[in-house]
C-alpha cells in the first residue's frame, strides 16, 4: 500500500458537514416519525389559517398630467427647483394632512363601511375587544381610519410633469372610491390655491365698489333734499342761510361726480378680474388633465397568497425536520451533553488499490483486508483498543479518530472510538461499558480532565483493563501532573495522530495486557464484607452539605468522608474506601473545582466498575455528565436534597 503523509490522511478522514447534517436529519426523523408528522400538520394548519385570515389589499391608481411642471414645482418649494424626492414629499404633505384625510374618511363613509371590510378572524377579534373594553366611539374610529389612510395612500411626483395617486384598501370598490376622492380633492385644493389671489383681488374690488355706491347714494340724497326746500334756489345769495346751503349743494355735486367716476373705474377693474378668474379656471382644467383614469382592481395587490402558501409549505417541511432533530438531541444522547457531542459522520475507509469496488463500512473493509490464516480472522488476532476522549475541542476529537484509523490500518489493532458505538443514531452508556469490558486496551485522552473520560478510566481500572493515558501537548494547561490522584501514573504527550501511533508502537502497552492498574490499587484492599457509605463531600460547607452529612451520620451504617478541606489523597486510598463500603454518595455542586469534580468522577467510575451502589446529588443548575447522569438526582433546596437522600437510604434498608 502506498504511503501517504499525515495531511493527506487527515483530509481523507475529515468529516463532511453535509453528510453529518443529512445523517442527523435522517436519524431524527426516523426516530420521531409521529412528531415529524404532527409538527408538519400543525405548521401547515397554522400557516393556512393565518394566510386565509389575513386581509387582502386592492390597489387602484390614477395619474394627472400637469402641463406646467415648473409652476407646480415652484409653488411647492418656494421658487426653488428641488429634487424629485423633495417635490414628492411636498405633494404627500399637501395631500396627507390630517384635515384632508378626515374629510376623505367622512366623505367615503369609511367608519360605517368598516365592519363589512373585516375578515372572519378580524371580526372575531373585534367582537372580543368589544366585549372586553366596549365599543369605540365615532371619533376614535375616525382617528383609526385617518391613521390607516396615511399608511395606504401614496402620492408621487413623476418627472417631468406627472402626479400619481395610489390607494390600497381592503375592498376593490373602496380602493376605487378613495383614489377618485383623493384625486378630486387634490384638484379642488390646487384649484382653490391657484385662484385664491384672483378671488382676493375680486373681493377687494367688490368692497371698494360697494363703498363707492354708498358715497354716490349719500351725495345724491343731499342734492335731492335741497331741491325739495321752498324759497331757496341755487345761486340765491341774498340771505346768509341761502349762501351756506348753496355751498353744501355744490360739495355734494362734486362728490357725486367723483364717486361716479370712481365707480365706473372700479366696475371696469372688477369685470376684468372676473374675466381673469374665468380664464384661470378654464386654464386650470386644461392644465390638470387625467392621463390614467382609475379602474376597479380585479386582483389583490397584497399579500401574495400563493407565495404565502408556498412559504407555509416550505417552512412546515423545515420545522417537521428540525423539531424531531432537536427532540432527538435533547434526549439522553451525547449530542445534548456539553462534554460529548456525537459526530455522526460516516468515515468510510477506502483502499488504495480497489477504486472501482463498492465502498463497504469501515470494519468490513478492515476484516476483508486483514483476514488471517488457520481459521482465525485478522480481527480476532489483533489487540482490541477503545478510545475515550472528549468531543471538544473538535480538532482533538478529530485527532483521536484519525489515530484509530491508522491503528486499524496497521493490522495490529482492532481500534474503536466511542463515536463508533452509535446505535440507531443514539449513543448509550451501556454500550460504552460493554465496549470497555470487551476491550484489551483503553486509550484515554485526559486533556482538560474531562469527567466523562475519567469516569470511563475508573470503570476500566475496576474491570482490570489495561489503561494507556494521553495528554495533548498544546492543551495540557490543566495537566495530569497537576492532578494528585493520577500523579503516580505514567502518560504520553502528543501533538498529532502520528505521535500517538508512534508512541503506542514504541511503548507497546498492548503486549502486556496483564499490567493493569487494578492489582496495584485494589488487590490488598479486598475485604470479605463491606459496610457503610463512602461520602464525597462538596468543597463548601453549605446548608445542603450540612444536612446531607447529618442524614448520612444518622443512618446506622458507618460513614467515611472525603473531606476537601484535607490534603489530596492517592488513588489507592480511594480504592481502599470503595472496597470497604457498600455505596458511594457524591454531593456535586456548581462551586466545586474542576480538579475535584474530575477526581470524584474517577472514583464513581471505580465504584460502578466494582458494582457498588452510587447516589449523586446535583445542585439545581448543575447537569451531571452523560456517563453517570442516570445516577444523579437534581435538587433545588437543601430540604429537597435531604429528601432524596432519605428516600435512597430507606430503599436500601428495605
Amino acid at each position: 500500500m502506498p504511503e501517504m503523509d499525515e495531511t493527506e490522511e487527515d483530509e481523507r478522514y475529515a468529516p463532511n458537514a453535509i453528510e453529518v447534517a443529512l445523517r442527523l436529519i435522517r436519524i431524527g426523523v426516523s426516530s420521531h416519525r409521529w412528531l415529524c408528522l404532527f409538527t408538519w400538520l400543525l405548521a401547515m394548519g397554522y400557516g393556512i389559517a393565518f394566510t386565509t385570515a389575513a386581509p387582502s389589499y386592492y390597489e387602484s391608481w390614477t395619474k394627472i398630467y400637469v402641463s406646467s411642471a415648473e409652476q407646480i414645482t415652484a409653488e411647492l418649494t418656494g421658487g426653488r427647483k428641488p429634487r424629485d424626492d423633495t417635490t414628492a414629499r411636498g405633494l404627500s404633505e399637501a395631500v396627507l394632512n390630517y384635515d384632508n384625510l378626515l374629510a376623505l374618511t367622512r366623505e367615503a363613509k369609511l367608519v360605517q363601511r368598516f365592519p363589512s371590510t373585516r375578515t372572519w378572524a378580524l371580526r372575531a377579534k373585534d367582537r372580543l375587544m368589544k366585549a372586553l373594553i366596549g365599543p369605540y366611539s365615532d371619533e376614535t374610529m375616525e382617528r383609526i381610519m385617518v391613521s390607516s389612510l396615511r399608511n395606504h395612500v401614496v402620492v408621487t411626483f413623476e418627472a417631468p410633469a406627472t402626479i400619481a395617486f395610489s390607494v390600497e384598501w381592503v375592498s376593490p370598490d373602496g380602493a376605487l372610491t378613495l383614489v377618485k376622492l383623493v384625486e378630486r380633492n387634490y384638484r379642488a385644493t390646487r384649484k382653490a390655491e391657484e385662484l385664491a389671489a384672483i378671488d382676493r383681488a375680486t373681493a377687494i374690488l367688490e368692497g371698494e365698489v360697494r363703498k363707492t355706491h354708498e358715497a354716490i347714494a349719500r351725495s345724491s340724497a343731499v342734492i335731492h333734499e335741497s331741491d325739495r326746500r321752498p324759497g331757496v334756489k341755487p345761486g340765491d345769495t341774498g340771505k346768509p342761510t341761502a349762501v351756506v346751503e348753496d355751498s353744501t349743494i355744490r360739495v355734494a355735486q362734486m362728490n357725486l361726480s367723483a364717486a361716479e367716476l370712481k365707480a365706473h373705474e372700479l366696475l371696469g377693474r372688477l369685470d376684468s378680474a372676473r374675466m381673469d378668474r374665468a380664464t384661470a379656471e378654464s386654464d386650470f382644467d386644461s392644465r390638470y388633465s387625467i392621463i390614467d383614469p382609475p379602474e376597479l382592481p380585479l386582483r389583490p395587490s397584497k399579500p401574495k397568497k400563493p407565495l404565502w402558501y408556498a412559504a407555509t409549505f416550505l417552512i412546515s417541511i423545515l420545522l417537521a425536520v428540525l423539531v424531531p432533530v432537536v427532540r432527538f438531541l435533547g434526549t439522553d444522547h451525547p449530542e445534548s451533553d456539553p462534554d460529548r457531542q456525537v459526530q455522526t459522520s460516516n468515515l468510510d475507509a477506502q483502499t488504495a488499490g480497489d477504486d472501482d469496488a463498492a465502498p463497504l463500512p469501515d470494519s468490513a473493509l478492515e476484516r476483508q483486508a486483514r483476514s488471517g490464516v488457520d481459521g482465525l480472522s485478522a480481527t480476532e488476532s489483533r489487540a482490541r483498543a477503545f478510545f475515550a476522549y472528549p468531543s471538544r475541542p473538535a480538532t482533538l476529537a478529530e485527532t483521536m479518530r484519525i489515530a484509530a484509523k491508522k491503528l486499524n490500518l496497521s493490522q495490529q489493532f482492532d481500534a474503536r472510538t466511542w463515536e463508533d458505538l452509535s446505535v440507531g443514531g443514539k449513543l448509550i452508556i451501556d454500550e460504552i461499558r460493554r465496549s470497555i469490558e470487551s476491550t484489551d486496551l483503553l486509550i484515554a485522552d485526559l486533556t482538560g480532565l474531562n469527567p466523562n473520560v475519567l469516569f470511563e478510566v475508573g470503570y476500566a481500572i475496576a474491570k482490570r483493563k489495561r489503561v494507556w493515558l494521553l495528554e495533548d501537548r498544546a492543551r495540557g494547561e490543566r495537566g495530569i501532573e497537576g492532578f494528585p490522584a493520577l500523579s503516580t501514573l505514567g502518560f504520553t504527550r502528543y501533538s498529532n495522530s502520528s505521535h500517538i501511533v508512534d508512541s503506542l508502537m514504541a511503548e507497546k502497552p498492548h503486549m502486556d495486557m496483564q499490567d493493569s492498574l487494578y492489582p496495584r490499587f485494589f488487590s490488598r484492599h479486598i475485604v470479605t464484607s463491606a459496610a457503610g457509605y463512602f461520602y464525597l463531600k462538596s468543597e463548601h460547607e453549605t446548608e445542603t452539605s450540612v444536612q446531607l452529612t447529618e442524614g448520612l451520620h444518622q443512618s446506622s451504617a458507618p460513614v467515611v468522608s472525603d473531606d476537601p478541606s484535607e490534603n489530596w489523597r492517592p488513588l489507592g486510598w480511594y480504592g481502599s474506601q470503595i472496597s470497604r463500603t457498600e455505596a458511594v454518595v457524591w454531593h456535586l455542586t456548581e462551586e466545586g473545582s474542576p480538579e475535584r469534580h474530575a477526581l470524584h468522577a474517577l472514583v464513581v467510575g471505580l465504584a460502578v466498575g466494582l458494582d457498588k451502589q452510587v447516589l449523586i446529588l446535583c445542585d439545581g443548575p448543575v447537569l451531571a455528565p452523560l456517563d453517570y447522569r442516570h445516577l444523579a438526582r437534581q435538587y433545588q433546596t437543601a430540604a429537597a436534597a435531604r429528601q432524596h437522600l432519605d428516600a435512597w437510604l430507606e430503599s436500601r434498608s428495605s
